[in-house]
């Protein structure tokens, strides 16, 4: 006897075929992932996509010289923000608006411009002069003495990254808005037994001003400055850590007090609340920066 199938039938057949089988297999595959627990599943966005941060995973500080004059600098500013979002809390800017005649302010006075900036510039960017923007990695050795180009910021950062510190550097601010006072507390603790000679700077950097910038062939009038060194609370040079050797997991303290001015000492309206401090760990030997931190903004 032959049986005969209209393709209607048969298609529905196939059809309930393909999705008993399609069922099966997916319910295995749910099942085997039972076991999987919630690290073996999680997909990292970036290399350092992670909210729980060693305190002695190293940060890398970029400082960046800057000026209003110079039209590459916004570029360069937005290489060193995107590293921040590539390397979330792993990454700290600082904008250095140096004085000399090439990258001074546009305005009169010099209102982005800071002594310790002028330190800075003289001490560790070599006098660059029109070569910019430049940079410093931790204060490391590059392929010019210790200045990077912009275009060398994100293989130089890449390097540093990942690296573990000898140091944690924890920053503890408190900002009372009737004296304008500021008491900073940092916390440095070690470890391993460090037998060298390190030194402790704390800087206070604003967001968030809105300054005339060259950028290509434009003046920009409402251009939004970040990351601006506007003084330091310990010596521009920094200050000594120790006098001897340091034991494993030793805790040294730093307090300092600051007062904020009525306006920046070259000009600037003074907004604490917009303002936050850098403290970073200095190998006095060689000037390398061996660990760095950010606060959060004064007023938080």
């Amino acid at each position: 006897m032959k049986y005969k199938f209209n393709n209607s039938f048969l298609s529905s057949f196939l059809s309930l075929s393909y999705l008993v089988l399609g069922t099966i297999v997916i319910s295995g595959f749910l099942l085997s992932c039972d076991r999987l627990n919630e690290r073996d599943y999680l997909i990292s966005l970036s290399p350092s996509d992670s909210t729980d941060i060693s305190p002695f995973a190293k940060r890398v500080l970029i400082e960046d010289l800057t000026g209003t004059r110079c039209p590459n600098c916004p570029r360069a500013m937005r290489t060193a923000n995107d590293l921040q979002g590539l390397y979330p809390g792993r990454v700290i800017v600082l904008a250095n608006h140096g004085s000399y005649q090439y990258v001074r302010s546009l305005s009169s006075p010099d209102s982005l411009t800071s002594e310790v900036g002028d330190f800075f510039y003289k001490t560790y960017f070599q006098n660059v002069g029109n070569s910019l923007p430049q940079g410093l990695i931790n204060r490391r050795a590059g392929s010019n003495g210790k200045l990077f180009a912009d275009a060398e910021w994100a293989l130089a950062v890449s390097k540093e990254v990942d690296l573990m510190s000898d140091f944690s550097v924890k920053i503890e601010p408190t900002y009372k808005e009737s004296s304008k006072t500021l008491e900073a507390k940092i916390e440095i603790s070690t470890a391993k037994a460090l037998e060298g000679s390190y030194s402790l700077t704390v800087l206070i950097v604003q967001d968030g001003i809105i300054h005339p910038q060259a950028e290509g062939a434009e003046l920009v009038s409402d251009y939004v400055h970040k990351h601006v060194l506007r003084d330091a609370i310990s010596s521009a040079s920094g200050d000594v850590l120790n006098s001897g050797a340091i034991s494993k997991g030793e805790v040294l303290h730093k307090q300092y007090t600051y007062t904020f001015p009525k306006q920046w000492a070259r000009g600037g309206f003074v907004d604490a609340s917009s303002c936050s401090l850098i403290a970073f760990v200095s190998d006095l030997a060689s000037g390398e920066i061996l660990q760095s931190s950010l606060s959060l903004k004064l007023a938080d």
